[in-house]
């Protein structure tokens, strides 16, 4: 088999040094997690600083970042929001700015599918540690798993699947050897979905593997950018619809008798009875800030409102949710031809998980971001690492170590 060499640099090294810094272990204590997130954010904020051109610092990420940190900082000064959150949501908006920029580096540096592979090295090592974490070290009295709650395993289980779906998608469709390597991946990834007993990662992880059947009419549908923002807007909008809904006896059988779920789903309906209250008593353009208290004891059952957007409008506000939606449609403009169908499998799963959840956290940012840059890719060579075979057509390559 013809191999990719890929050599370590320091561009690779700040890659790792943002990525852990964003998906860092969460059976830390908290104020350690805050100092390794400063610690590794500063390092990648130096290189960036020393190796980036002015005119990058103004990319597609920057308006969705300052309106996370505006969001923060305007509730600080008013004394809404606490200097431990604030600092968190500056973290946060930081985080995005980074992601974006160190993506941008390794396409800019080494090419599209270079990133791929640093991508999936590192969320293969992520997914091992976490179904073992899963399966054997099981939950802290916290109720989490090594890199957090149910769900953000989940997110990061459907990050790899989407990743690795897009490095090896050709050959998965070529291949019975592929075809079966992929199903028992996605086999011990929904297993160790299902056991952590988040039902919404089980249906939104089925939607997944139903999307990797698409035709080519519909992925030229869902890859249209119109089609993405609607479909997000649409993911809110169903809240409006939901109790009746849930009045259709065929749905009634699913969450009952299926799912094994209450009709009030896991008191959701609940949350979104209150959303229109947590909203008003909020800041309407900027909302309550990064994790804000007072938004959880208005909400009053939870620490979120259950749904993508309208979590984001009531944490961040109105402001910052238009400025996602036209991110999304500018991110997600694309020749079809060069779309890389594995990730918007990912980011669909996301759309879908927000109907219920707040899915719109980092992962979800990093598909994103993945979408526009690996659509822009030339089929020009890579700068920076061996090819040993490459087809602009079909993109079949293997990792192989080599020794620093």
């Amino acid at each position: 088999m013809k191999s990719l060499k890929i050599y370590i640099s320091l561009t690779t090294i700040m890659l790792y040094a943002m990525f852990i810094a964003m998906f860092r272990p969460e059976i830390l204590q908290p104020n350690v997690q805050v100092v390794f997130r400063i610690a590794f954010l500063g390092l990648t904020l130096i290189y960036i600083l020393l190796t980036t051109n002015i005119r990058e610092y103004w990319n597609v990420a920057l308006p969705l970042s300052l309106c996370v940190f505006l969001s923060s900082f305007i509730n600080y000064k008013d004394g809404l929001l606490n200097y431990s959150n604030f600092l968190n949501g500056t973290l946060r908006a930081m985080c995005i700015y980074c992601l974006y920029i160190m993506f941008s580096k390794v396409v800019k540096q080494k090419g599209a599918h270079a990133l791929l592979v640093y991508l999936h090295r590192l969320l293969s090592l992520y997914a091992i540690i976490s179904v073992i974490s899963i399966f054997w070290v099981v939950r802290d009295q916290n109720g989490l798993y090594f890199f957090g709650s149910k769900y953000t395993t989940t997110y990061l289980l459907i990050f790899y699947s989407g990743v690795t779906f897009c490095l090896y998608e050709d050959r998965i469709k070529q291949s019975l050897y592929y075809k079966i390597k992929y199903l028992f991946i996605y086999l011990i990834v929904g297993l160790s979905i299902a056991y952590t007993g988040c039902v919404t990662g089980v249906v939104t992880y089925a939607a997944f593997f139903v999307l990797s059947f698409a035709g080519d009419q519909i992925k030229r549908i869902l890859t249209k950018p119109h089609v993405v923002v609607l479909c997000m807007i649409g993911a809110l909008l169903l809240l409006l619809s939901l109790q009746a809904v849930l009045q259709n006896e065929l749905v009634k059988d699913i969450i009952i008798n299926i799912l094994h779920k209450d009709m009030t789903l896991t008191d959701r309906l609940r949350y979104y009875n209150r959303a229109a209250f947590v909203i008003q008593n909020g800041n309407l353009f900027w909302g309550y800030g990064y994790a804000s208290e007072l938004m959880r004891s208005n909400i009053g059952l939870g620490t979120n409102l259950q749904n993508g957007l309208l979590h984001m409008i009531a944490e961040y506000g109105g402001v910052t949710v238009i400025v996602l939606l036209i991110s999304t449609f500018y991110l997600t403009r694309n020749n079809f031809k060069t779309a890389y169908w594995g990730m918007y499998m990912a980011l669909y799963t996301f759309i879908i998980a927000s109907i219920v959840e707040v899915s719109y956290q980092l992962v979800f940012y990093s598909i994103l971001f993945l979408v526009h840059l690996l659509q822009k890719e030339e089929t020009a060579g890579y700068y920076g690492i061996g090819v040993t075979s490459y087809s602009t057509k079909r993109r079949h390559f293997s990792v192989r170590w080599k020794s620093i």
